[in-house]
């Protein structure tokens, strides 16, 4: 109050009633109570981390790095080894069949009975020896590619993608293989044949172990 006087300690203005001066509370205290309680305040949400690998927590010695390559290498070259032998085997067994069965019967050299040579001189049967040929033209390329892959700086994918537009006339061979099939069948149901076939399997087998 302005009319108060500041050294009376008097307990209110005669004039108006007011409070001393000095049991007034500061106007900064009030507003110090208006003020947000920074315990109350909300906390910004922390960004969660990345969980780090396994990897990047210990990181791979060299002496664990080479021990991994050469597991790597070694199943590499276990899987070409079986690929070659593959291809080795199915080369082999094609040959068999061309120039032991095959051939005989078309240029007339076996000495097969008459319903095996009246056989294969059927067009679908010789359609069907026709892409025996090609397919044993075809792995037999494919498969000195194979081996000499390493020695010319080729990779197997490599080899594999050059022959891939050759490998169609396998749907060829499938195709006729299944119209004829039945057709030998039924011939070597007969005794005759039967036993032309045998006779046949024995000098097969020595010329595939000289092949």
């Amino acid at each position: 109050c302005e009319f108060q006087n500041p050294k009376e300690n008097t307990s209110r203005c005669d004039m108006c009633g007011t409070p001393p001066l000095a049991k007034r509370k500061p106007a900064d205290a009030k507003k110090s109570s208006d003020s947000p309680n920074p315990s109350k305040t909300p906390k910004t949400p922390k960004t969660p981390q990345t969980p780090q690998s396994p990897e990047s927590e210990h990181p791979e010695q060299p002496a664990e790095k080479k021990s991994r390559e050469e597991r790597h290498a070694a199943n590499r070259t276990k899987l070409l080894k079986e690929i070659e032998d593959t291809e080795i085997a199915f080369v082999k067994s094609l040959s068999i069949l061309f120039y032991q069965f095959m051939l005989p019967l078309v240029d007339g050299s076996a000495d097969a009975p008459p319903d095996l040579r009246k056989l294969s001189k059927r067009a679908r049967v010789r359609v069907f020896f026709s892409h025996t040929r090609r397919i044993l033209y075809v792995n037999r390329q494919f498969l000195k590619e194979l081996q000499t892959a390493s020695e010319r700086g080729v990779t197997i994918a490599e080899v594999f993608a050059d022959f891939a537009p050759l490998l169609s006339i396998y749907g060829h061979y499938a195709e006729s293989h299944e119209r004829v099939s039945h057709l030998f069948r039924a011939a070597f149901e007969k005794k005759e044949s039967k036993e032309w076939l045998a006779n046949l399997t024995k000098t097969t087998k020595r010329w595939r172990d000289n092949v």
